[in-house]
């Protein structure tokens, strides 16, 4: 009563996506009729069982299930199958070969394997009359060509070329040249290859096809550096900024540090000192030890502690890892925070590009403190001391005059370039 009500479901599953598709019988002798042949292209939502029963199946729906298990076609003309069920009694073998000839068992039907995809299937009764029925083969066509890159024009070796819809398919090898076997009946071939884009070409009859990958662009604000790689934006569950290289260069600084100032929130850069060029203390979300709390810098995958060797010309992108899951693969180190750095580089097959950028300006104090010269300061000097009772420090504050201005002796307009 089992095994009955499991080829009935197994029925109802494969009703929904079987398709027969005519096929011409090429016969060995020019007076020979053509015939129709059936091969199946069906795909359904069966699942596969490792014990599954096909006795009293009706044939084409088992030769069905084969199909969806090992992706093969099978070729036969179209009335050969009419009214005959599977007579095979245990489970379908797990083997290719072994399952095709279970449930041809008994049926008085002859198989011939055309290749690893196609079976031909012809009545026993006609392969000794009939040369047509032992000639049934699958119409085939060698298409070949080169795949390069849109850009570079260089071959690609390993791209993937497969007829939709099938397991046919082949890759380029290492000078990008492919050749490939498929069915008189497929209209189109899918190339694809890691980093371009899937491309789908139509034969056309065509028997030899060129064909240039593009490469997959991914916008720059789209990807960060993260450790020793890149992730999508999207992707991130970390705390990490970003600064294009043209927002470092832009200010007028020797220093990468110093371009960072105001750039990125709960970055703190204050400059050591005044001087034009000097270094400055960068603090990631605060102070986070008693000891040195600097961050570790990261500049195209080597780890240092000082960047006051880099142009900020050259500078291509800034990303700061600030949180714990974001800093995870420094370690200890990555503790108070991580600076990557990538740096331009240049293209391979690109034309030399030489770029001169310089700039000269001047600093100078922006606001300065009003102080009282020599004279005004004896004067006040003198009124202190007679507030208090004691005699005057200077006896004529008048002939000072007004004496050195030390704010704007100390204070000078500097040149910076």
């Amino acid at each position: 009563m089992i095994k009955k009500k499991i080829p009935f479901i197994i029925l109802m599953f494969l009703f929904v996506g079987w398709s027969n598709v005519f096929a011409s019988v090429q016969a060995n002798k020019s007076t020979a009729p053509s015939k129709a042949v059936t091969y199946s292209n069906m795909y359904t939502s069966a699942g596969i069982h490792s014990h599954l029963y096909v006795k009293s199946m009706p044939l084409k729906d088992a030769l069905g299930i084969i199909h969806n298990r090992f992706h093969v076609i099978f070729l036969y003309e179209s009335d050969i199958l009419n009214g005959k069920k599977v007579q095979y009694e245990k489970p379908l073998p797990d083997k290719q070969d072994a399952a095709v000839k279970a449930v041809l068992k008994g049926q008085n039907l002859l198989v011939n394997r055309l290749n690893d995809h196609f079976y031909a299937i012809f009545s026993k009764k006609k392969s000794n009359n009939d040369p047509a029925s032992t000639s049934i083969r699958i119409q085939q066509t060698t298409i070949q060509g080169n795949v390069t890159d849109s850009q570079s024009g260089e071959a690609l070796p390993g791209v993937n070329i497969v007829v939709p819809g099938t397991t046919i398919g082949t890759s380029t090898d290492n000078k990008g040249h492919y050749s490939l076997s498929v069915p008189d009946n497929a209209d189109s071939l899918t190339f694809s290859y890691i980093g371009y884009k899937t491309q789908r070409v139509a034969i056309n009859g065509r028997t030899e096809i060129d064909i240039a990958l593009q490469p997959t662009t991914i916008s720059s604000g789209q990807v960060v550096v993260v450790g020793y790689g890149t992730q999508r934006k999207s992707d991130l569950t970390g705390s990490i900024s970003t600064v294009k290289g043209s927002d470092v260069s832009r200010i007028p600084t020797t220093n990468v540090d110093n371009a960072l100032q105001g750039q990125v929130a709960g970055v703190q850069v204050t400059p050591n000192s005044g001087q034009p060029g000097a270094s400055a203390t960068v603090r990631i979300r605060g102070v986070g030890t008693l000891n040195n709390a600097s961050p570790i810098y990261v500049v195209d995958g080597m780890i240092t502690d000082d960047i006051s060797y880099l142009n900020p010309e050259n500078v291509q992108s800034v990303e700061v890892l600030k949180d714990a899951s974001a800093t995870a693969i420094y370690g200890s180190r990555g503790a108070n925070g991580v600076i990557i750095i990538t740096t331009k580089k240049g293209t391979r097959n690109e034309k030399a590009q030489i770029n001169f950028n310089a700039y000269y300006g001047w600093q100078s104090i922006q606001n300065k403190i009003s102080l009282t010269n020599a004279s005004q300061y004896a004067t006040l000097v003198n009124e202190l001391n007679a507030n208090e009772g004691r005699p005057p420090a200077f006896q004529n504050p008048s002939s000072l005059g007004a004496g050195t201005n030390w704010q704007n002796a100390v204070y000078q307009t500097s040149p910076t370039e």
